[in-house]
């Protein structure tokens, strides 16, 4: 794993979106209300802790759901 939060955050969204079938904009828009987050985490984006928080906080409730 690396020491970049970007980094380490995008390959939890494409560990997430490979093991649900998620289309990256389906993902960015119903965790975040922005279909391009990917693309930009992909292209650079530093995202805020807030912004990087509500991510994971998607996956956790996702997996919460799928796990009941």
């Amino acid at each position: 794993m690396t020491n970049n939060p970007a980094e380490t955050l995008l390959v939890e969204i494409d560990r997430f979106l490979e093991r649900t079938g998620t289309a990256p904009t389906a993902f960015g828009k119903a965790a975040l209300s922005d279909p391009n987050f990917v693309w930009n985490l992909r292209s650079g984006r530093e995202p805020r802790f807030s912004t990087a928080q509500r991510g994971r906080d998607f996956i956790a409730s996702h997996q919460a759901e799928t796990a009941a």
